[in-house]
C-alpha cells in the first residue's frame, strides 16, 4: 500500500467516524420518531394546555421557546411559498405584515434551508442539523489537514468544533449554529492560496474563490451578529498569514532562518480582501433587504452599561470545564441563570468543548511547532475579552456602532470554541510528532503536570460551587449531590483523557481510539442531553379554539394576551403563523420601527396589549385568544380550551372612513390612533394631507390575496382608503395600467386615493433592495464561475507548454 492510499483510507475512516458520531447524536430526530423542536411547550400554552392530560404530558423536556415559536413558523412559511413557486419576500402573518427575506434569520436562500422545502418542516429540523454537523466537521477536518495535521489529529480537532458548546446550545436555532460552520472553509481557501503562491506546482487554482464562496454562504445563513465574530477571526487570520506565511519557523536560529523570518507576503492580504468583497456580493440577495430593514427597524442602540448585563461573568469560566455545574434547564435546576442577579439563559453561557479538547489545546501551546498556535491562542483570548466584557469589548463597542444594537455579548464564546478546537487538532499533531521522533518521555511529563493542574482547578472550582449550592437545597432539593455528580464526571473525564495520553507512549493505536471514544462520548452526551426531542404530533393537535378562528387568508387578524398564569398562557407572537393565522404582533429579530412603536403605544400598564383601545378595530383584529375576561366590543364565542372573543367592531381589511384628519407629524398620528377616543370609522389620519369630508363610511373587499400581492375592489373617485396592512417601501399599487401612490395612513398602514374610474387596485411587493441584491448575487456567481473556468483553461495551457 502506498503512503497516498494509506492517507486516503485514514481520511475516509476519520470522516466516517465524525459522520457516525453526528448520526448517533441526532438519531432520535432523524431516523427516530422525535422532532428537534420543543413541541411539548405547546402543551403549556393556550389553547393546547387543555389537552395535556390526553397525551400524558408531565413537563417540557427542554423549554427553549424561540425554536418552536420563531424558527418553526418561519421555516414552514418559507417552505409553503417555495413549493408554490413564490419567493417569500413578505410575511403577512405577523405585525400586520412585515418583510420576510429582510428578517435576517429567515435564511430563505441558504442551501441548508432547502431541506425544509423537500420534507415536512418539523422533520427537516433534524436532517438540516445533521447536514450542519457534517459540513462543520468536514470543513474543520479539511482545514486541519491543510495546515499539516494527520487524519487522526484533524479528527480530534473537528469533533469539538462540530459539537462545541456554542453549537449545542443553539442547535435548534439554525441561523445561530450554521454561520460558524463556514469559517474553516474560508481558512482552507486562504491557506491553499498561500501554499500556491509559495509553490505553484503544489496547489493550483484560484483558491481564494473558495473563501469568497464560504463568506457568501455564512451571510446567507442569516445571523449578522455571529458573522461579525467569524469574519473577525478571518480578518485576523489573513493579516497573520500575511506577516507569517506557511512554512515560517517558530524561532530564529541562524542567518538563513533570520532571512526567511524577514520575508512577508503582504500582497496575499489583497486576496483575503477580494474574497470578502466577492462574498458580500454573493450574499447580497439576503444582505440588501436586511440592510434596508435595519435602517427602518426597531432595534435600539443600547448603553454600554446595559450591554454589560449580557456579558459573561467570571464564574462561567467553570462552564468550560463542567457544562452543567450551574444546573441545566433540561434537569429543571438551572439556578445559574440567576447567578449574581443577572438573567442568563443556558444557551447564552454554553461554551464547553470537552475535557480532552482542553488537554490537547494545552499540548499545542506546550509543544508549539508553528507560529499558528499563537494566532489561535490570540483568537481565544480575543473571544474571552469580548464575551466577558473586558476593555476589548469596551473598545469594540465604541469603534463599531452596529454592535450597540446587539446585546448578546456573551455569544463571542464562539471564537473561544473555534480556537480551542483548532488548538486541539494542532496539539494532537504535535504529540504524534513527538512520538515519531522518539520523545515519548515528554508526553509522560506533560501528563504528569497536566493531570494534577486539571484536577486541582476543577475540584477547587467545583467544590466552591458545591458549598454554594448548599444554600439552595431548600429551593432545589438534591442540588448539592447534582453538583458533586458534575465534579465527579469531570474528574472521570480528566482521568480517562490523561490515561489515553499516557498510553500513547506504548500503545499508540489503542490510545488514539480511547481518546477519540472518550471525546465523542463526552461531547455526544452533552449534545444529546440538551438537544430538544419531542413528539411531532403535538404540532397537529386539533383544538376548537383554533378552529373557531379559522378563515380565509387575508380576511382578518387575531391577537393573544397573556393571562394571570404567566407568559405561557397565550399563543406567543409568531406561533399563530404556523397555523395560518395572521397576528397583530411579532417577535422577529428585525421589525418595522413605525409599526412597532404603534403597537407598543397600544399596551396597558402590565405591558400587555390593551383590548379596550379602538386601534384594534382599524387593524382588522377580529379575534382575541386569552384566559382573561374581556368586555365591551369583545363577544365570547367559545370557552372550550380557553377564551376566544370576537371583536364586534372590527373593520374589514379595506375601508374608507367618513373623514380625513390631517396631522403635522407621525408622532401626533400615533398618539391620535392609540387614544381611547379614536373613531376608526370616522377618521383616517394622514400626515400633511388636506382635511376632507368623504361622506358615509364605506368598505371594500379583498379579491385575491397572497403574501406578495393583494388585489382589492373599492369605489368612490378621489376618495381616500386604508388597507390595514403595514406600510413599507417596496409595495406598489396599480389601478389599471397606472401606478398610484401609497402613503402611510393611521400612522403605519397603507393609504391610497382612488383615481377617477377606478375599481380594482392591485398591490404588489417587489422591493428594489431585493432586485438589486439578486442582481449582484447573480453577477458575483457568474464572475466566480468565469474566473474558475479561466483559471482552469490557463492551467491546461501551462501544462501543455
Amino acid at each position: 500500500m502506498t503512503k497516498t492510499s494509506g492517507w486516503y483510507n485514514a481520511d475516509l475512516a476519520a470522516l466516517g467516524f465524525l459522520a457516525a458520531v453526528a448520526l448517533v447524536v441526532l438519531w432520535p430526530v432523524t431516523l427516530g420518531e422525535k422532532v428537534m423542536l420543543p413541541t411539548d411547550l405547546l402543551l403549556r400554552m393556550e389553547p393546547w394546555h387543555a389537552h395535556a392530560s390526553e397525551y400524558g404530558f408531565e413537563r417540557v423536556q427542554n423549554p427553549i421557546l424561540d425554536a418552536v415559536q420563531q424558527f418553526y413558523p418561519w421555516r414552514r412559511f418559507a417552505a409553503q411559498q417555495v413549493r408554490q413557486d413564490q419567493v417569500p419576500l413578505w410575511n403577512p402573518y405577523s405585525s400586520c405584515g412585515a418583510p420576510f427575506v429582510a428578517n435576517n434569520q429567515s435564511a430563505v436562500f441558504y442551501p441548508e434551508t432547502s431541506v425544509f422545502y423537500l420534507i415536512s418542516p418539523e422533520r427537516a429540523f433534524g436532517w438540516a442539523t445533521l447536514l450542519y454537523l457534517l459540513l462543520a466537521g468536514g470543513f474543520m477536518y479539511w482545514y486541519l489537514r491543510t495546515v499539516g495535521c494527520r487524519p487522526v489529529a484533524a479528527m480530534l480537532g473537528a469533533l469539538p468544533f462540530m459539537l462545541c458548546g456554542f453549537a449545542v446550545g443553539w442547535l435548534a436555532f439554525p441561523s445561530f449554529r450554521s454561520v460558524p460552520a463556514w469559517l474553516p472553509l474560508m481558512l482552507v481557501g486562504h491557506e491553499k492560496m498561500l501554499q500556491g503562491r509559495m509553490n505553484p506546482a503544489s496547489s493550483r487554482g484560484p483558491w481564494w474563490l473558495l473563501s469568497a464562496f464560504a463568506i457568501g454562504m455564512q451571510f446567507l445563513a442569516g445571523n449578522l451578529h455571529i458573522s461579525f465574530f467569524i469574519l473577525l477571526i478571518f480578518a485576523g487570520y489573513v493579516a497573520f498569514r500575511a506577516a507569517y506565511p506557511p512554512g515560517h519557523p517558530l524561532r530564529r536560529s541562524g542567518s538563513n532562518e533570520c532571512a526567511r523570518d524577514a520575508q512577508r507576503d503582504w500582497p496575499s492580504a489583497l486576496y483575503g480582501l477580494a474574497a470578502l468583497g466577492l462574498g458580500v456580493l454573493i450574499g447580497a440577495v439576503q444582505l440588501m433587504p436586511v440592510m434596508e430593514l435595519a435602517l427602518m427597524g426597531s432595534r435600539p442602540q443600547h448603553a454600554y452599561e446595559f450591554m454589560m448585563k449580557h456579558a459573561m461573568i467570571p464564574s462561567y469560566l467553570l462552564a468550560g470545564l463542567m457544562p452543567d455545574i450551574f444546573g441545566n434547564p433540561v434537569d429543571y435546576n438551572h439556578w445559574g441563570q440567576h447567578l449574581f442577579g443577572a438573567l442568563r439563559a443556558y444557551v447564552e453561557t454554553a461554551w464547553y468543548v470537552g475535557v480532552a479538547t482542553l488537554l490537547l489545546a494545552a499540548a499545542a501551546l506546550c509543544y508549539r511547532r508553528l507560529r499558528l498556535e499563537w494566532f489561535w491562542a490570540g483568537a481565544a483570548l480575543a473571544g474571552f475579552g469580548l464575551a466577558w466584557g473586558t476593555g476589548l469589548y469596551w473598545l469594540a463597542y465604541h469603534l463599531i456602532p452596529p454592535l450597540r444594537s446587539l446585546p448578546g455579548v456573551g455569544r463571542a464564546v464562539i471564537m473561544i470554541d473555534i480556537a480551542l478546537a483548532v488548538l486541539a487538532g494542532l496539539g494532537a499533531e504535535a504529540i504524534l510528532r513527538k512520538l515519531d521522533s522518539g520523545a515519548g518521555k515528554s508526553i509522560a511529563s506533560f501528563v504528569l503536570w497536566a493531570l494534577p493542574i486539571a484536577l486541582i482547578i476543577g475540584v477547587i472550582g467545583g467544590g466552591g460551587v458545591w458549598f454554594f449550592t448548599g444554600q439552595l437545597e431548600q429551593e432545589l432539593p438534591a442540588i448539592g449531590s447534582y453538583t458533586l455528580t458534575q465534579v465527579g464526571l469531570y474528574v472521570l473525564l480528566v482521568a480517562l483523557s490523561c490515561t489515553a495520553l499516557w498510553l500513547l507512549v506504548r500503545h499508540k493505536q489503542i490510545a488514539l481510539v480511547l481518546l477519540a471514544v472518550v471525546l465523542a462520548a463526552d461531547l455526544g452526551h452533552f449534545a444529546n442531553k440538551f438537544m430538544p426531542a419531542a413528539p411531532a404530533e403535538y404540532l397537529h393537535i386539533e383544538t376548537r379554539a383554533l378552529a373557531a378562528m379559522a378563515g380565509e387568508p387575508g380576511s382578518f387578524r387575531m391577537m393573544s394576551i397573556t393571562g394571570p398564569g404567566g407568559w405561557l398562557t397565550r399563543m406567543p407572537a409568531n406561533l399563530p403563523m404556523a397555523f395560518d393565522l395572521e397576528n397583530v404582533e411579532s417577535s422577529d429579530s428585525l421589525t418595522v420601527r413605525s409599526y412597532d412603536t404603534l403597537v407598543n403605544d397600544a399596551r396597558g400598564k402590565d405591558d400587555q396589549l390593551d383590548p379596550d383601545l379602538p386601534i384594534w378595530d382599524a387593524l382588522n383584529t377580529k379575534y382575541a385568544l386569552s384566559p382573561r375576561e374581556f368586555s365591551g366590543r369583545w363577544k365570547l364565542i367559545t370557552d372550550y380550551e380557553t377564551n376566544v372573543y370576537e371583536n364586534t367592531a372590527a373593520l374589514p381589511r379595506v375601508y374608507s372612513p367618513s373623514a380625513v384628519v390631517s396631522v403635522a407629524s407621525f408622532d401626533l398620528a400615533r398618539q391620535w390612533v392609540t387614544a381611547g377616543d379614536y373613531l376608526p370609522r370616522d377618521e383616517l389620519v394622514l400626515v400633511g394631507a388636506e382635511p376632507a369630508e368623504q361622506g358615509e363610511y364605506k368598505t371594500g373587499r379583498v379579491v385575491s390575496w397572497s403574501p406578495n400581492a393583494v388585489s382589492i375592489e373599492a369605489d368612490g373617485d378621489g376618495r381616500w382608503w386604508a388597507l390595514a396592512d403595514t406600510y413599507y417601501p417596496g409595495w406598489h399599487a396599480y389601478c389599471g395600467d397606472s401606478e398610484i401612490r401609497i402613503v402611510p395612513a393611521n400612522h403605519s398602514l397603507r393609504g391610497f386615493q382612488m383615481p377617477p374610474g377606478g375599481g380594482r387596485v392591485s398591490f404588489i411587493y417587489y422591493p428594489a433592495s431585493f432586485l438589486l441584491g439578486a442582481f449582484l448575487t447573480a453577477l458575483s456567481i457568474g464572475a466566480l464561475g468565469f474566473v474558475m473556468a479561466y483559471s482552469r483553461r490557463r492551467s491546461e495551457c501551462d501544462a501543455e507548454i
